[in-house]
């Protein structure tokens, strides 16, 4: 999807709450780079699809503070600026934490993207959910946040991997994107994908001057609300809460790691380049001893949708009554809104035809024949997601090109988005989930995901009635409630 750089929105509003002081500490700026932040271009989307050999999607994206911080990082910069960031906890989003929105117009060339997620306290007074027991509090830094919420006390080393995970026999490169590349390898027997993001950039390195990919290396700061997201999804995956579901990627783990580049990952990285020419940054040019990086490990989520063929309609009614049920169970647990569900952000796992996926709606048990097919859902980069008075959330209208894509119907769903909820992305409008769940349904039952011969004209016709019903609906639970369209949608993939 290609995009263009949204017009500057105006730094300061006035609004009643608290004020806190945004330094370039925090927005990790120095004086050369302008105090504005600058202006990002996302040539290649990074997804948590790690499995997935391609990298599609062209954005641009704008630097903003993605984290709740009463302080400054701690991390000193050259002739500091203060700015002023209003946090009010009863208007619109011009008081979301840590929210700045700035960007230098003056900024020219290609630069990395920034993921410009926003965190939202509904009391002024609490901390995120995901800083509970830090010991630290409100003057904690991004980075002492970041190892908190991944479960550390100081960066692991390499070396503390498990045997063999980076070892060159192991691992092959599967893809690269302007954060970072994704390996394939094998921890402790399990076949796993590990998403390596290289963060605050040792500028004291002999000959590098912070560059990274284009542009600016991610800072703590930026990474944090995605890694909360993904791991409170990949909760969801426990079959002993209430609601639970086991259709969100599996994250085995997530670590803040420090030191040089594995030579196992090197070596896969230089093989990767010599057959497809990567875009990317040789990890030599940037790997020091005190280098800091994100390392996601997770499951084989299969390939993505949109290069699948079903073979009968029961795949395509499983696919949709597992993503419903998926979305459904995290409306109930966090508030969830997806907001990008399109055909590559559904990977297709082969199971055994005769499989059951399990599934619990307030604590009650659910069932539905598999018929060979299990989906995982991927990529939180535009999400929402609430949990105890936190609310994580991107702010599309930092993006506005998205809305202007045309000729496919995924660009519709983003308007159709933006209509219903005014423009207002921090509140929960759990209709946007149903308008993701049409998109797909009509997809799947369309050439080249469904062949033509698959299904009669007929057919086709009456799955696209039942699918436009979807739009009678406010939320996904109220599909389950509904004995008519239960009958046309649900029955014989639920069992009973």
């Amino acid at each position: 999807m290609p995009r263009k750089n949204p017009p500057p929105p105006k730094t300061t509003q006035k609004r009643r709450g608290r004020e806190i002081e945004i330094t370039p500490e925090n927005i990790q700026l120095t004086h050369e780079e302008g105090v504005n932040g600058e202006r990002v271009s996302l040539r290649q989307k990074m997804t948590t699809n790690t499995f997935q050999s391609t990298v599609n999607i062209t954005t641009r994206r704008k630097d903003v503070l993605p984290v709740w911080s009463g302080k400054q990082s701690g991390r000193p910069k050259k002739q500091p600026v203060v700015l002023a960031a209003i946090i009010d906890d009863e208007e619109d989003d011009d008081g979301h934490l840590g929210a700045v929105n700035d960007f230098d117009p003056c900024l020219e060339g290609p630069s990395r993207p920034t993921t410009a997620m926003t965190v939202h306290m509904d009391d002024e007074d609490d901390l995120p959910f995901y800083m509970a027991n830090l010991t630290l509090g409100s003057d904690s830094s991004p980075f002492d946040q970041l190892l908190h919420v991944v479960g550390q006390t100081e960066p692991k080393k390499w070396t503390q991997f498990p045997r063999g995970t980076f070892t060159a026999t192991n691992v092959k490169k599967l893809g690269e994107g302007a954060y970072g590349e994704v390996y394939a390898t094998v921890m402790k027997g399990r076949r796993v994908a590990i998403k390596i993001v290289p963060i605050e950039a040792d500028e004291a390195k002999p000959l590098f001057n912070g560059q990274y990919n284009g542009g600016k290396m991610p800072s703590c700061a930026l990474v944090l609300p995605e890694v909360v997201v993904l791991k409170e999804l990949s909760k969801l995956n426990n079959p002993t809460s209430n609601n639970s579901t086991p259709n969100f990627i599996t994250v085995v783990d997530c670590y803040m790691v420090r030191g040089k580049y594995p030579t196992g990952l090197t070596k896969a990285w230089d093989m990767y380049a010599d057959m497809k020419e990567s875009l990317n940054d040789r990890p030599a040019g940037y790997s020091t001893d005190k280098q800091l990086y994100i390392a996601f490990v997770t499951a084989n989520g299969g390939s993505d949708l949109e290069s699948f063929i079903v073979s009968t309609e029961n795949e395509v009614r499983s696919i949709l009554c597992q993503l419903m049920l998926s979305l459904i169970v995290a409306e109930n647990e966090l508030e969830f809104e997806h907001r990008d569900l399109h055909l590559g952000n559904v990977l297709i796992e082969k199971v055994e035809k005769t499989d059951k996926l399990e599934y619990k709606l307030n604590a009650n048990p659910i069932s539905i024949n598999s018929f060979g097919i299990k989906t995982n859902i991927i990529d939180f980069t535009l999400s929402r997601i609430k949990k105890d008075g936190t609310t994580v959330f991107f702010n599309l209208e930092n993006d506005e090109e998205i809305f202007e894509g045309q000729n496919d119907l995924q660009f519709d769903v983003y308007r159709r988005m933006r209509f219903n909820n005014n423009r207002n992305w921090q509140d929960f409008h759990p209709t946007t989930n149903l308008y993701w769940i049409e998109y797909l349904a009509n997809k799947l039952i369309e050439e080249p995901i469904c062949p033509k011969n698959l299904l009669t004209p007929k057919r086709r016709k009456e799955l696209k009635t039942i699918f436009k019903q979807l739009g009678r609906f406010r939320r996904c639970s109220e599909t389950l409630q509904d004995a008519n369209f239960y009958d046309k949608f649900y029955a014989g993939i639920i069992e009973k």
